[in-house]
């Protein structure tokens, strides 16, 4: 499921184009987004109160950028597939059961390895 035109993080980022002459935050989509947006939170010297503020309206951009690319049926299997994908993960499974099982535990023992 591709998307077209701008999407929901570049959108989220372009919304920091700089305040009175301070330079804006250039967003590199090549990199990690939670890097980005921890980047972005030092560049524009955010308080923890506009960091946590900010971080809502971060998780919302990341939530609508997933959905746009897996969809949002669970029971899809090409959309489990296509996460497979991206995670690397061969082959590729041939069932939703397995898609799922594969996928979470890919992402748990990912998650704890950092």
């Amino acid at each position: 499921m591709a998307t077209t035109g701008l999407n929901h993080l570049q959108a989220f980022f372009n919304g920091y184009p700089g305040i009175n002459g301070y330079p804006g935050f250039t967003y590199n989509p090549s990199n990690p987004a939670t890097s980005e947006f921890n980047r972005m939170a030092r560049l524009l010297q955010w308080s923890q109160y506009e960091r946590n503020e900010n971080k809502d309206y971060f998780k919302d951009a990341l939530v609508k950028e997933f959905n746009t690319i897996y969809g949002t049926d669970e029971n899809s299997l090409e959309s489990w597939q296509t996460l497979c994908r991206v995670l690397s993960i061969t082959p590729i499974p041939e069932t939703l059961k397995v898609c799922r099982e594969v996928s979470i535990s890919y992402t748990s023992s990912s998650h704890k390895a950092h």
